[in-house]
């Protein structure tokens, strides 16, 4: 069996995306844990509902030929079905957990971290120009290890330069795999709408 050369950049991605974390966070350590199981879990779950998405989006193909569907790529349809099952796991986690500040912070930076290491395996190991992708994660984690606290803040405009990007150029892939522009126009909407909910959380707390 052949494994995907993408999967095994995903992976790798991930894993040195946690390493930079650990090193770079100045979190307690209890919290870097929490945060990095947090992880960990939402990835499993990104990844296997991926994978499982295929049988609802090609099911005539279940039918048909169901081993050649083990092998079927997964596509634009199934990348959307999967985020959408991981973020309901991730608001049901951010609902559980008490430090929900310091937790989002570390998802999000985590993330950013993986998209970057990712673009940049491709530039090392696949012929082709440096994409825009690469630049803005690049501009945005340089930026976030000096004021991490504005984490949400700085994802919200990676959204929205991602968004003009799609406009002027073309849109950036999301590791490897095709989106709309409106995937990163809801992506800015959805994180202007978290840091909304946290100061009106902070203004409260403040009172």
């Amino acid at each position: 069996m052949v494994i995907p050369p993408y999967l095994l950049w995903r992976i790798g991605a991930l894993v040195l995306a946690i390493l930079v974390y650990l090193f770079l966070s100045n979190q307690p350590a209890e919290h870097r844990k929490t945060t990095i199981n947090h992880f960990i879990n939402l990835s499993i779950t990104l990844f296997v509902s991926l994978f499982g998405a295929k049988f609802v989006t090609n099911a005539s193909l279940l039918l048909e030929s169901p081993m050649a569907l083990l092998v079927y790529p997964s596509g634009t349809p199934e990348l959307y079905i999967a985020l959408g099952i991981t973020t309901v796991q991730a608001l049901y986690i951010m609902r559980k957990e008490e430090n929900k500040d310091i937790l989002l912070q570390g998802l999000v930076m985590i993330a950013l971290f993986t998209l970057f290491f990712f673009d940049f395996s491709r530039v090392i190991f696949v012929e082709g120009p440096v994409n825009a992708s690469l630049f803005i994660w690049f501009l945005f984690i340089v930026v976030m290890l000096f004021k991490p606290q504005f984490i949400l803040e700085y994802a919200s405009v990676a959204m929205l330069l991602f968004v003009l990007t799609s406009l002027f150029w073309m849109t950036p892939d999301l590791m490897g795999m095709r989106v709309h522009v409106y995937f990163y126009l809801f992506g800015f909407m959805f994180f202007k709408g978290v840091i909304s909910i946290k100061n009106k959380i902070v203004d409260k707390g403040s009172m």
